[in-house]
């Protein structure tokens, strides 16, 4: 994952963000950090999201929600718009939205893949993991189609997500 347009993913499973320091995963994303913001304001957002995630250890499912939110949001903030939590405004967060409306394609997988995979003994990012999913139905795939990037489309209830979890998270 060389390419620092390329998304990584910030946060692992909850198992492994309960069993290993926060402060190991901070250098691996200060390294991919655009010229020009805070590295020591980039950890503390990363430290306060893990606290943030962290208290919803007892539903997996609300935890993977907030995670997906939480993650798509630092990712932008931190790698395209070059801002840390702490400079957000309202007016960023509207642009939040329309990036996820439309994000760039590089930004968009084909499939759910896992954020972090085992190598070497290491836990390492997920080279094909991306924020954004194209999906198509059941009945598409059963009739040979084929999930397409261009086709990307972040629904209504997606939407409506992003405002629930980071109204709680803000």
């Amino acid at each position: 994952m060389s390419n620092k347009n390329t998304p990584i993913p910030l946060f692992d499973s909850l198992e492994h963000l309960l069993e290993t320091s926060i402060e190991k995963q901070i250098p691996h994303i200060q390294s991919r950090l655009p010229e020009g913001i805070d590295a020591n304001e980039v950890a503390s957002d990363y430290r306060h999201t893990c606290q943030f995630l962290r208290a919803y250890r007892g539903s997996a499912e609300t935890f993977k929600s907030y995670r997906r939110e939480v993650e798509r949001l630092l990712q932008w903030s931190w790698f395209v718009h070059k801002k840390t939590l702490k400079m957000l405004r309202r007016s960023d967060m509207e642009t939040f939205l329309e990036f996820c409306q439309s994000p760039p394609h590089q930004w968009i997988g084909i499939k759910h893949v896992t954020r972090f995979i085992e190598k070497d003994g290491l836990r390492i990012a997920n080279p094909i993991w991306r924020p954004f999913v194209v999906a198509i139905t059941k009945k598409a795939h059963r009739d040979g189609d084929i999930p397409d990037i261009k086709a990307f489309n972040l629904s209504q209830s997606a939407l409506q997500a992003i405002f629930a979890v980071l109204s709680s998270y803000f």
